[in-house]
């Protein structure tokens, strides 16, 4: 770089001072085109938000290859004449900086006359300024999200500015374009370098990784290895009948909705046990009686449904040998849990047509009667007629199929569904063996005397397979209190319960009360045990004590029993119904739903298959329902005709869009 060198004594011109400028600025546009070198790039600004529609932008510098321009004092920018016309549209502009070199004049005093030293007042340039000026770049107004405006090569962006009809909503610096310090630089060189030694160390062990398992693999072996799986495969695509364009091909019957998008823009369907068209219309409500005092049926305070009936004593132990005070034990808190009535649910819904040379279907309808029930993939179908028309080159390969979807719990009580309760007092209870089955409704003790408090609590409960009472199995709770137990055979109501044949049962009894009843001692009945429990869980059994008791069950009056509910309504018409409730249907006995379609002269049962005439094919509106109990003179179903019975109508849509989720299929396809 050249230095101006004046010596003294020596008379400087005014071409020596100039030279100095031209010196110096020369040296420092080296500099910055050789080390610094950005081109079109800022440093040192910054916006801000001045007014609703103005910004500021501070002093800062504009980088052109080995030029600086600069600027000195704080600029507004007002953006209002970008501000866009339309409510809900947003428009981004960039706020653009460039370069430009001016020479600037001053008036200075020049000697006119050295004679005379006259003076003159001239104009003359004085100043070479690099300065900024500042340009704005409008992209498109549009809805939410607007795209920003493109920077073409060679401009450089300081801002970007989202507007909207109230003004300026976000200001974003243009960061792409900034000037890093050597300080940034270093910085990011630095991270750079600790993640290249990170991935230095991370190759030498993949090598030696790789290096051992080729030393552990026996190549000798890989090739018969190789060739024994080919030969497997083979053979299992043999066992499947697999045709061969079959290795890019996907099948999932539905069953879940694991394998489909429901959140596809296009998705329009439903997922249950196959892919179902969507309903167009549903409507849920909850079952009601037409007349609940219908005096051949009787509701029970926890709204138990049962046909009418009487009440015969099924199962008892009738003696009088000593007497048992129910409070002489230690008084314990026991921990009861009672047991729900399971849940049953029907599906039921018109014809579908299903087409037998697809792989889900294949060889499953094939030789079935009109009429047979088949089971497939968890559910449980009709054959309704062997053959249909002729469609093409698919002759004889239809089939008319449809589901009747039942959901039951084959167990009386349900272990899902319990509700927990604490009782004090002391614990005591009689096992009997029920020979046969029964719904039973009270049970009956030989009182001597009844005291004057101490809340008698009754309870049936099953047994452990060792035969003790089981306290966290518990079918039937009711608490009696003493003003309503009388000296000698005293009746004691439970709720209507059903008792399985060959199952053992405890009578629980727990209270705090000196109330006395009979007990046999002569261990003459060999249906159970009186068993005590002081701890509230382990329970001892007696070898030679029972309690005088009896069992009472349901006689009932008929044998069929017909019971009208509310119609369902659905506008426009229904195409399916859904019945879920809680209710018990013992070996021997049936509970059927039948429904009656406005217009309709006759009552279908849901398990009709006729093609012709189907109950829902018209797309009926209103459907009167009713609940038809068959049974016998001991067993009956029941129905619990409380919140949980309710009903739902369905009308499926025209038109469906099912959309898997992205499945890759390897080599095979793209």
């Amino acid at each position: 770089m050249d230095r101006l060198i004046v010596s003294e004594a020596e008379e400087v011109t005014g071409a020596d001072l100039t030279q100095i400028g031209v010196l110096s600025d020369a040296a420092i546009t080296a500099l910055t085109g050789d080390a610094i070198g950005y081109p079109a790039h800022w440093a040192g600004f910054t916006v801000a938000q001045s007014s609703t529609t103005a910004v500021t932008i501070t002093p800062g510098r504009y980088f052109e290859a080995s030029q600086v321009f600069a600027s000195t004092a704080a600029i507004v920018q007002d953006l209002q004449a970008f501000v866009p016309v339309a409510a809900g549209d947003e428009k981004w502009v960039a706020i653009l900086v460039r370069g430009e070199t001016v020479t600037l004049n001053e008036a200075r005093n020049f000697m006119t006359d050295v004679e005379n030293e006259t003076v003159a007042q001239l104009e003359t340039p004085k100043t070479l300024n690099r300065r900024i000026t500042l340009s704005i770049q409008q992209g498109l107004a549009s809805p939410p999200p607007a795209l920003k405006p493109a920077i073409a090569t060679g401009n450089c962006a300081i801002a970007f500015v989202k507007l909207t009809l109230a003004g300026i909503a976000l200001i974003e610096a243009g960061t792409d374009y900034r000037v890093r310090s050597l300080a940034q630089v270093e910085a990011r060189l630095t991270a750079v370098e600790v993640d290249l030694s990170a991935l230095f160390l991370r190759t030498e062990s993949l090598e030696t990784d790789v290096a051992n398992l080729a030393a552990r693999m026996p190549s000798e072996n890989l090739e018969q290895r190789m060739r024994q799986l080919e030969r497997d495969a083979g053979a299992t695509r043999r066992q499947l009948a697999l045709p061969d364009g079959t290795r890019a091909y996907w099948f999932d019957p539905g069953l879940t909705g694991d394998w489909w998008d429901f959140d596809h823009a296009d998705a329009n369907f439903r997922v249950r046990e196959g892919i179902r068209f969507p309903y167009a219309n549903v409507r849920e409500e909850r079952m009601e009686m037409v007349n609940e005092d219908d005096p051949n049926v009787i509701i029970h305070a926890d709204r138990k449904m049962l046909p009418a009936y009487t009440q015969v004593t099924r199962i008892a132990n009738e003696g009088r040998g000593a007497v048992k005070r129910l409070n002489q034990l230690s008084s314990v808190a026991i921990d009861i849990v009672r047991l729900e009535v399971p849940r049953e649910m029907i599906d039921y819904g018109t014809i579908k047509k299903v087409c037998t040379n697809a792989q889900y279907w294949a060889n499953i309808t094939r030789g079935l009667e009109v009429g047979a029930t088949f089971f497939h993939e968890g559910e449980t179908y009709e054959l309704v007629t062997p053959t249909g028309a002729t469609t093409g080159v698919h002759t004889d390969k239809w089939r008319y199929i449809r589901t009747v979807v039942r959901r039951a719990w084959t167990e009386t009580y349900w272990d899902a569904e319990r509700t927990e309760t604490t009782v004090t007092g002391s614990v005591y209870a009689q096992t009997f063996l029920c020979a046969q089955p029964m719904i039973a409704t009270s049970i009956e003790l030989d009182f001597v005397s009844v005291a004057q408090d101490g809340v008698l609590h009754v309870h049936i409960a099953e047994c452990d397979p060792g035969g003790k009472p089981a306290f966290d199995k518990v079918i039937a709770s009711v608490s009696v209190n003493p003003s309503a137990l009388n000296i000698g055979w005293t009746r004691i109501a439970v709720p209507p319960t059903l008792l399985d044949s060959g199952k053992r049962y405890a009578i629980v009894l727990i209270t705090t009360g000196g109330h006395q009843v009979h007990v046999t001692n002569d261990g003459s009945y060999a249906g159970g045990s009186l068993f005590t429990s002081t701890d509230g869980s382990w329970a001892q059994g007696s070898l030679t004590e029972d309690f005088a008791f009896r069992v009472n069950a349901a006689r009932f009056t008929n044998v069929r029993t017909e019971v009208l509910f509310e119609p369902l309504e659905l506008e426009n018409g229904m195409t399916d119904i859904r019945i879920i409730g809680q209710m018990w249907a013992p070996g021997g006995t049936e509970f059927e739903w039948e429904i009656k379609p406005i217009g309709s002269n006759r009552w279908y049962t849901m398990e009709e298959h006729t093609l012709a005439g189907h109950p829902l094919t018209g797309l009926p509106a209103q459907t009167q329902i009713r609940a038809v109990f068959v049974g016998t003179q001991d067993l009956q179903p029941m129905v619990q005709v409380n919140a949980a019975l309710r009903a739902t109508a369905y009308r499926s849509a025209g038109t469906m869009t099912a959309v898997s989720v992205n499945h890759p299929f390897g080599l095979s396809s793209d």
